[in-house]
C-alpha cells in the first residue's frame, strides 16, 4: 500500500519537515491512506464478495501510481 496514516508514519512525518511533507501529500491524488483503507481491501478479499476472484493486482495507494 501507499503511505498510510499510522503512529509510525506520523512519527516519520514529524521528522520530514514541512516542505517534504507537502510534497508527500501532493503525490496522493486521493489523499494519504487510513488504516481502514487497507483493512477494507483485506475484508473484501476475505469475504464472499470476492468468491469468484482468482487473481488480481489490487493497488491500494490513493492514486499515486496513476
Amino acid at each position: 500500500p501507499g503511505w498510510v496514516k499510522t503512529k509510525h508514519a506520523e512519527d516519520v512525518a514529524d521528522d520530514l519537515g514541512e516542505a517534504a511533507l507537502e510534497k508527500l501529500h501532493n503525490l496522493y491524488p486521493l489523499g494519504l491512506g487510513k488504516p481502514e483503507d487497507v483493512a477494507n481491501a483485506c475484508y473484501f478479499l476475505s469475504s464472499e464478495a470476492s468468491r469468484w476472484v482468482t487473481g488480481l493486482d489490487l493497488v491500494i495507494d490513493g492514486g499515486r501510481s496513476v
